[in-house]
């Protein structure tokens, strides 16, 4: 198949390794020779465990610049309307499984984004949180995706999925810019306070969003629901089943026993305090005056680039919900300055409860945490903020 390739015949010349038959050993000597024949013999056996290791993943796509090729197809198509694919470029991978790369056209180059396992919901998903994004308010930049594919099933791996976007010449480190800084908390405040009115058919007050779509690899539901505290309260206990149920990504790549869930059923006090927390969620985020926003969904720091013209959103898990809840996870992971806060908070102050409420937005990230890697000290972080915000309901 012009997508397949054996792994354990890649990334070497045709002439292969050296073999000890065709060695010329200088002689110096009985036990010289000895040593020199021990060491080759090691050799050997360090080359086939590399090769028996590489072919853990025997056979799997591999792209081309073959017509046949589903991405060069698709490129070639009649949604992006190049008339020649000439190379393409691995720019970035990720431990997700997901691959950024850039493909050069007659019509310029265009960004792929490819996995080799995930289904084409997945990025379907993005594709519709990127464009909502964009049409919420005429500040917020976000690539444009064009087109959608599969990817083969070839050997054991697949079949897996492709979305084609708009090229973004990115500037090293540009995001972190004082003035896009300050660009960014208002893109994102001004998508926040306008995205009710742009679009009052698809959320008519409600928390939610048309698709369902992912946390990294942490399937998010979004069913329609009426009340801000219901709707978060079905994702955070869904977080805290998971982790009783289900192995964490650390266990799914080996790490752990997989067919165990992150912790023992006889270990209770987080699923005892999410309980608590939950009865408490109407008074918690029961907030005046709180109206559905278009939300990110995943705004750490490594979803935002800048180009020459300012800072764009990339790799979003939409829906519509609390607008505070968007700002927990940056704090989290860090990366945005003073300078983004201020000019957040300048259109969005902070109302009455702001901090308890970020605890409970913060705990759910962590959590999310635990369940994809099993790192114990996610959950710890996420147990301290239910105790906090349990202590300030009994204060």
């Amino acid at each position: 198949s012009a997508w397949a390739s054996a792994a354990c015949g890649a990334g070497r010349s045709a002439r292969g390794p050296p073999r000890r038959g065709g060695l010329r050993l200088v002689r110096r000597g009985a036990a010289s020779e000895e040593a020199d024949l021990a060491a080759m013999e090691e050799y050997e056996q360090l080359l086939r465990g590399a090769q028996a290791a590489e072919g853990d993943a025997t056979i799997k796509y591999q792209r081309s610049l073959n017509a046949e090729d589903p991405i060069v197809a698709s490129l070639l198509g009649p949604r992006v309307g190049a008339g020649a694919v000439h190379k393409f470029e691995l720019m970035e991978s990720r431990w997700n499984g997901n691959e950024i790369l850039r493909y050069d056209t007659d019509k310029g180059p265009f960004c792929v984004k490819m996995n080799r396992v995930e289904p084409t919901e997945v990025f379907t998903a993005e594709s519709l949180g990127l464009v909502t994004m964009a049409k919420s308010v005429s500040s917020v930049r976000a690539p444009k995706p064009l087109d959608l594919g599969k990817l083969p099933l070839v050997g054991d791996i697949g079949p897996g999925s492709f979305l084609v976007m708009e090229w973004v010449q990115a500037v090293p480190f540009g995001v972190m810019r004082p003035d896009n800084q300050v660009k960014l908390g208002n893109m994102v405040a001004e998508m926040h306070l306008q995205s009710f009115e742009a679009f009052p058919q698809v959320h008519k007050g409600r928390y939610g969003f048309p698709v369902n779509n992912w946390l990294s690899l942490t399937a998010q539901p979004n069913d329609w629901t009426e009340s801000w505290p219901e709707f978060f309260s079905k994702r955070l206990q869904g977080q805290i089943s998971r982790a009783y149920t289900r192995p964490s990504y650390g266990g799914a790549a080996g790490g752990q026993d997989a067919a165990s869930p992150v912790f023992a059923e006889e270990d209770p006090l987080l699923r005892d305090l999410g309980a608590r927390i939950c009865k408490q969620l109407q008074n918690l985020l029961g907030v005046e005056g709180l109206r559905p926003a278009l939300l990110h969904g995943d705004l750490w720091i490594g979803n935002t680039l800048a180009d020459k013209e300012g800072p764009l959103l990339i790799d979003p898990a939409c829906y519509f919900g609390h607008s505070e809840a968007e700002l927990a996870i940056m704090e989290l992971f860090g990366g945005f300055s003073p300078a983004f806060f201020e000019a957040y908070h300048s259109h969005l102050p902070k109302a009455g409860g702001f901090d308890v409420r970020q605890r409970l937005y913060k705990s759910y990230h962590w959590l999310n945490q635990f369940n994809l890697f099993g790192d114990p000290r996610a959950k710890d972080a996420a147990v301290k903020l239910f105790e906090e915000v349990l202590a300030e309901c009994d204060a």
